[in-house]
């Protein structure tokens, strides 16, 4: 009687799946293929359950049926993938959550390549960010040892002081320029010129952008 129980529940559920695309009735009935212990119909039911969930954005939940399954290394293509089609914010996130998941199976190559994702992500975003943004962006920078994309981070962040001591610590002079030019502290960016060796972008700096003519030309007379 409870075989024949199991398989009208089966019926029922396989004819209201024929009509509608349904991943919680999918993962409903490879629970009664499980208790019928048929392991390969299951399988095919969880993994086609998992896809109607990407397909219909419930990422957060084809996850957690990988993670169910034991499946982590699907867990993380399920948010790579997710990031790749998304043209949204959450993009950043997506990547994000796969390299963390990615850092917790020990694939320390793929958690490299997905944080490196995740960075450019956040800072391929055009409007501003806010803090808790910005803290994630330096964050994974550091993680990463990515110190040219530290600077961008720290840019991102409105951190501008911070960008041009790292930009001149690590010796990118051109960068640090730019950056004081940003800042509009026309004196400073002139002595990094210098320091640079570039005369003629100190004089350019401070006659057209700061419009102190008598430094401009102390400095042209004193460097030829």
């Amino acid at each position: 009687k409870e075989h024949l129980g199991l398989d009208c529940a089966i019926q029922v559920y396989e004819k209201a799946l024929q009509t509608e695309k349904n991943p919680r009735w999918q993962e409903d009935l490879a629970r009664l293929y499980l208790e019928k212990g048929d392991s390969e119909k299951v399988e095919a039911l969880l993994t086609s359950a998992r896809e109607d969930y990407e397909e219909c954005h419930d990422i957060e939940r084809a996850v957690a049926l990988e993670n169910e399954r034991g499946n982590l290394n699907e867990a993380v293509n399920v948010y790579q993938r997710a990031a790749e089609k998304s043209k949204f914010s959450n993009k950043s996130c997506y990547y994000e959550k796969a390299a963390q998941l990615a850092e917790e199976i020990g694939d320390h190559e793929k958690t490299h390549s997905l944080y490196h994702a995740a960075l450019d992500a956040y800072l391929g975003q055009r409007f501003s960010l806010g803090g808790y943004e910005c803290n994630n962006i330096k964050k994974i920078a550091q993680k990463i040892g990515d110190n040219d994309k530290l600077i961008e981070a720290y840019l991102k962040a409105q951190e501008p002081e911070k960008a041009v001591e790292m930009a001149q610590r690590l010796g990118k002079l051109d960068q640090a320029v730019e950056i004081y030019e940003t800042m509009r502290e026309f004196d400073k960016a002139a002595e990094v010129a210098l320091l640079k060796g570039d005369a003629v972008k100190a004089v350019e700096i401070l006659y057209h952008k700061k419009g102190d003519d008598k430094k401009a030309i102390i400095i042209a007379s004193e460097h030829g």
